[in-house]
């Protein structure tokens, strides 16, 4: 598994849940260890204290971050990641185990594990001024002890470059006889109990029994005031505490404390390898391991795999042409025998050992010793081949993993392109596992547990689709059967994303189903290109109306014409008849009686047209308001639907009879829902619901209320609202509420706007009901 964690730049994003956290360690930074078990890994972390935060300190652990690239975690704690936890910053180092040796100290140590901690804690030290850092804090804090007493460095947030040249280097740089003047103060209290006093300290064998002369002399020269009088490396300090190692082991008639060769030391060295996640720490690891544990000037690891090449190298000591040809002759000799071989002495002495793989070599580890160093021993050939063993099954594994990184680094990227996550759910336990894309489609940071449980996720689902997700979901795992839908979640950034959602029962071996696995696809993109098309559709629709009103107006001027020239026609023969000889006074009246007719049939045309116009006044009947509403409804569904609000319906019992225009009446219901629905199409942070109530009103008057739960009408806006060519739309006309107003005035009614209570607005209409018709 792959531990993912969250980068500081996306602060707040990181919270390790699922993680245990304890604290190992209380100070001004302070120490935890976080382990995952679904993961089967840990790691530390270093924040700031409780009591507050110190950019100081924030920037002292942004410091050590940046180190990583150069600390090592055979000798320091790497650090991983910059993350937020509890709204601090964190750093994320990895875990070696053990304990920080300030907790795990509590009084004076004995003397023989005291050289234990020193030699690897000296040689730790050694290791840091040899990548050019001088630690500059060493103190138990900052020192991590695992088994075998073997001391890893941490705390680099204050460390600077080593000074190295002979010109003194650059003002910031640092003397690396700090960290043993403060190495020194470390062993004084292990063995004292007790920090020496400042300048001229008390002997430590003055303080605690048992102390070798020797000792006491070495950490009295690392407290020497002046850097000069101090041991002049890290390296001196090892081999000063190895050599009261082996005084004190040759006073108690036993060996030196540990000899390079033991196997307490191959198997921490093998126990480190094993925890290495991918090749490249595999090879630096396995040289420089190779190389403490042989006593080895450089080492180089030598890959076999297509053409041989430099895995890793490490140390110092001789090289030039001949040296690489030996080592090349080294390779291709162990690499053919499949068996460790040393060669030299010239140009120098080598050891090689194969990394063997389904027995057959993989690579070889070359280990260069110093010149005049004595061949290495049978004993020393074996506990490197041994390492070498672990580290062929190490690469091994290694390379398994980074295949199964990458697989879910190509996985994640193609759910990232195609906006599709993934999803697993245990039927038993209801526990659903997500990838990091599901994640983000309900906009959350993908969390390292990746999971939660179907309860939460029905919570995310928009509130009028839930119920159908959650039966629909229920029954095909009843029937152990395939499912597919569409419905919208609400992200918790608060915008609501539509989704296609599918699913399938996994059948183990026995015909069992204890899994269901599925996907979750952001179609939002594809909803909103289809909801642009059919309004597109809807404005050509309007564009064709406009353009059939050309028609429109030849057929008036024909329905206009046809009268008013049959009139035309009647007076003229009125007129003939009036200048004959005789005029036939029957014929003039009755040609003018046509031509009134004919003039009348005209003006009802007219009227018409501006009664559609003009809101004259409509032909009244008897009507049942909530029948109006019902008669209207599928036209407000359509409307609503199409919009993705909700429609609340609240009719009065009992019949509300009016005297009104059923057209006209519904004209100005769809036209106050519709309206309501617009005001409410860029809401994302409530349900977006209309309700359409009507109710019997005061006195002899019969109520419809449109309700909305969108953004509300300021107090100028419902000043302005019902005037003509007012409008609060981007592309309105300012014309539909000056046409409902007419309407209803039209009806002998009232509209007006009101501010709803807890958001949104009432649009209210009443009309006077018909006598002898109230309940």
């Amino acid at each position: 598994m792959i531990l993912r964690l969250v980068p500081e730049a996306k602060a707040g994003l990181m919270n390790l849940v699922g993680w245990a956290i304890t604290r190992l360690h209380d100070d001004e930074i302070v120490t935890y260890r976080a382990w995952n078990p679904f993961l089967g890994q840990s790691v530390l972390m270093r924040a700031p204290g409780r009591d507050g935060l110190d950019e100081g300190v924030a920037e002292t652990l942004r410091r050590e971050h940046a180190l990583a690239d150069r600390l090592e975690p055979d000798w320091a704690a790497r650090p991983l990641r910059m993350i937020r936890h509890e709204e601090r910053p964190a750093l994320l180092l990895s875990d070696p185990g053990g304990a920080v040796l300030a907790a795990a100290v509590a009084s004076p140590l004995a003397v023989d594990r005291v050289l234990r901690l020193g030699e690897s804690l000296s040689d730790a030290i050694r290791r840091a001024h040899e990548a050019g850092l001088v630690h500059g804090d060493i103190r138990p804090a900052n020192v991590l002890v695992t088994d075998g007493d073997r001391c890893r460095l941490t705390g680099f947030g204050r460390a600077r470059p080593r000074l190295t040249g002979e010109t003194g280097g650059a003002a910031r740089d640092a003397d690396p006889r700090d960290d043993l003047h403060a190495l020194g103060s470390l062993l004084y209290a292990l063995v004292t109990g007790t920090s020496p006093t400042p300048g001229r300290p008390a002997r430590p064998g003055e303080r605690a029994e048992g102390v070798p002369a020797r000792l006491d002399e070495t950490i009295l020269r690392l407290l020497a005031p002046d850097p000069a009088h101090r041991h002049a490396s890290a390296e001196q300090v090892v081999a000063d505490l190895s050599a009261c190692a082996a005084d004190l082991g040759s006073r108690r008639g036993s060996p030196a404390v540990r000899p390079a060769g033991d196997r307490a030391r191959l198997l921490e060295a093998v126990r480190i390898l094993s925890r290495q996640l991918t090749p490249e720490d595999v090879g630096r690891t396995l040289v420089r391991l190779g190389i403490d544990l042989a006593g080895a000037s450089s080492g180089t690891l030598v890959l076999l795999a297509h053409e041989p090449h430099v895995a890793a190298a490490s140390g110092t000591g001789p090289s030039g042409a001949a040296l690489t040809e030996r080592l090349g002759a080294v390779v291709r000799e162990v690499a053919g025998a499949g068996r460790a071989l040393v060669l030299g002495p010239s140009p120098a002495l080598v050891l090689g050992v194969p990394l063997i793989e389904e027995e057959s070599p993989v690579g070889v580890l070359c280990l260069t010793f110093a010149p005049g160093a004595a061949p290495p021993g049978m004993d020393m050939i074996e506990a490197v081949a041994a390492l070498a063993a672990q580290g062929a099954t190490s690469l091994a594994t290694a390379r398994r993993h980074m295949d199964v990184v990458l697989r879910e680094a190509l996985l994640s990227e193609g759910e990232h392109l195609s906006h599709a996550g993934s999803w697993c759910m245990h039927l038993a336990s209801g526990r659903l596992t997500w990838s990091p894309e599901h994640f983000r489609i309900l906009g959350m940071e993908p969390d390292p547990a990746g999971s939660t449980r179907l309860d939460w996720f029905l919570e995310r689902v928009h509130p009028d689709d839930r119920q159908r997700c959650d039966e629909l979901f229920a029954a095909a795992v009843r029937d152990r059967r395939v499912f597919e839908l569409d419905y919208r979640v609400k992200s918790l950034d608060g915008q609501i994303r539509h989704v296609h959602g599918s699913g399938r029962p996994l059948y183990d071996s026995a015909g069992e189903v204890h899994y269901y696995i599925g996907m979750l696809m952001d179609v939002t993109r594809r909803k909103l290109a289809e909801d642009r098309f059919q309004q597109a559709q809807a404005e050509l629709a309007h564009v064709n109306r406009i353009a059939m009103l050309g028609e429109l107006v030849a057929s008036i001027a024909h329905e206009v014409s046809q009268p008013i020239g049959a009139g035309s026609t009647n007076c003229e023969a009125a007129l003939r008849w009036l200048q004959r000889a005789e005029p036939d006074l029957v014929e003039v009246e009755n040609a003018i009686r046509r031509a009134i007719q004919n003039g009348r049939r005209a003006g009802d045309v007219l009227n018409r047209l501006r009664a559609l116009v003009r809101n004259s006044p409509p032909e009244l009947v008897a009507l049942d308001l909530n029948a109006v509403v019902h008669e209207a409804l599928p036209v407000i569904q359509q409307e609503l639907s199409r919009r993705e609000v909700t429609l609340e319906l609240g009719l009065a019992p009992d019949a509300l009879e009016v005297a009104g225009d059923a057209i006209q009446l519904q004209q100005v219901m769809i036209n106050l829902v519709v309206n309501a629905a617009q005001a409410m199409e860029t809401m994302r942070d409530r349900r977006r619901v209309v309700k359409l109530t009507t109710l019997a009103g005061e006195g002899d008057h019969a109520r419809l209320v449109v309700r909305d739960t969108g953004p509300g009408l300021d107090a100028e806006t419902r000043e302005r609202l019902f005037s003509a060519f007012f409008t609060t739309k981007p592309n309105g006309l300012g014309v539909g509420l000056s046409i409902c107003r007419s309407i209803i005035e039209s009806h002998a009614g009232t509209i007006r706007a009101l501010p709803a209570e807890g958001g949104g607005a009432v649009f209210e209409v009443s009309l006077p009901r018909l006598r002898g018709a109230r309940a």
